[in-house]
């Protein structure tokens, strides 16, 4: 097949593509990107095909896991700044709600 090839081929081109190349994957690989048209594509259509979509994914679980740690750390020392607190008394307060509805 690389014989085919080579024959319908202009002398100058494969000369180039051999000089570039070491070895016959090498030559191969430099023909399938340099012969023929380059595809071109708008740039519209290229950025809207590249952005992407945003998603957002939501797990819902029974518990919180910063409240099940931040208690597991207040049973084993005493915070310094109590900078969970507020947060605590929204879940708390959440959770009270949540019971109450159902």
């Amino acid at each position: 097949m690389d014989k085919v090839n080579r024959e319908h081929k202009p002398q100058r081109e494969m000369e180039a593509s051999e000089s570039l190349a070491s070895t016959p994957l090498e030559a191969e690989l430099h023909e399938l990107l340099t012969v023929g048209e380059m595809e071109t594509e708008e740039q519209d259509a290229a950025v809207r095909r590249r952005v992407i979509p945003r998603t957002e994914i939501r797990i819902q679980t029974k518990m919180d896991p910063i409240v099940e740690e931040t208690l597991l750390f207040r049973s084993m020392a005493k915070e310094v700044d109590n900078r969970y607190d507020r947060y605590m008394e929204s879940t708390q307060a959440a959770e009270e709600k949540r019971e109450n509805n159902s």
